[in-house]
């Protein structure tokens, strides 16, 4: 976002967009669209990224994610780190408020655009165009749990700040008035008003700041506040699950594994926790219907599931099911038949067997 900032910021100071500043800022534009090719890349080869949002239905989403940008700025209360995930279907009323608040204020703009001051204009194009990328026009790993997310407005915080301190500086000058006696004005009585404001703002904001911070405390209150506001957060159960699975307190972190499976059964991860934390129990029938589970899932989205294969048949060897093992490792060897690991475990499940 930044190459197209300064473009627009080159166009702020100059009152014109000269072929100098395009030149000036080509540089920034191609590592951009570098490290912008790089990204897309990263993110593409990750299963997690889900399905691409149907483009039908973008301008309602991105709509709504804007206002709730400026919302959550203007008002940050109830923020939640990972927001539920609205419904991708025309009949929600959000979307339809939210693009028609949107085309309102396009409207007014356009209407009054020679009496907005030039700074205020960079203020809106830099918001705009800092919240450009994480709108979804690409998709990217995140959007599988939430179309927004608080830190993704950081950069754009400023651009919209800016337009509301001018808003604010504008009250608090306007109201000047002449007398017979020369130039008398309100503005001495609507500053210290403005001033009064501001104070309470900062005094209020700095309240729930101190307050939202202990939600970061640690992992657990982190991620159990998430679950209170959207419980259906997957990422918020599995996080709890891998916590506690790293304390060994195997029985917490099966619970929020199984929540995550039943929240998101297509993910093989969520089912692999599964399968790995009934391990550790000793549920050996839990552990089999788990990795049978994520396996499934490999060969539903025709992923080799290489690693899970071996790991699922050197556990059914270890329980002494040689034929089921010598099964997984023939599947893994059909897949890649100089698997040496495969080829070494299948020679052992047929020793077994004789």
């Amino acid at each position: 976002m930044l190459a197209p900032i300064l473009l627009v910021t080159d166009r702020v100071l100059d009152g014109r967009l000269t072929f100098r500043s395009v030149v000036r800022t080509a540089p920034f534009f191609l590592v951009a669209l570098a490290m912008g090719l790089i990204t897309t890349g990263a993110e593409a080869e990750n299963r997690k990224s889900g399905e691409p949002v149907d483009w039908t239905l973008r301008p309602l989403i991105d709509s709504a994610s804007v206002v709730h940008y400026i919302v959550k700025t203007v008002v940050p209360v109830d923020l939640v780190p990972v927001y539920s995930r609205w419904r991708e279907t025309f009949s929600l009323p959000r979307f339809w408020i939210s693009l028609g608040a949107i085309v309102a204020c396009v409207v007014l703009l356009w209407r009054f655009r020679t009496r907005i001051p030039t700074l205020a204009w960079w203020g809106l194009a830099a918001f705009v165009l800092a919240l450009g990328p994480v709108l979804g026009f690409i998709q990217f790993n995140f959007l599988q749990f939430s179309f927004v997310s608080d830190h993704f407005v950081y950069f754009a915080m400023p651009g919209i700040l800016l337009v509301a301190g001018m808003a604010l500086e504008r009250i608090a000058g306007m109201a000047a008035i002449e007398d017979g006696a020369g130039k008398a004005t309100e503005t001495g009585q609507r500053r210290p008003a403005v001033w009064i404001v501001l104070f309470s703002v900062v005094v209020v904001f700095g309240w729930l700041t101190v307050r939202q911070n202990r939600v970061w405390t640690d992992p657990v209150s982190f991620w159990t506040y998430t679950l209170e506001h959207n419980p259906e957060c997957s990422a918020g159960t599995f996080n709890l699950g891998n916590y506690y699975y790293e304390r060994q307190e195997y029985s917490n972190a099966l619970e929020y594994y199984a929540r995550t499976a039943a929240l998101a059964p297509d993910y093989i991860i969520y089912q692999r926790a599964c399968a790995r934390a009934s391990r550790q129990l000793g549920r050996n029938e839990d552990v089999i219907a788990y990795y049978h589970r994520a396996i499934e899932n490999h060969t539903r989205k025709n992923s080799r599931g290489i690693g899970d294969r071996m790991e699922f048949a050197g556990y059914l060897l270890s329980l002494g099911r040689a034929d089921e093992a010598l099964g997984e490792y023939e599947q893994v060897l059909a897949l890649r038949p100089n698997h040496a690991a495969a080829q070494r475990g299948a020679e052992r499940a047929r020793a077994r067997l004789k």
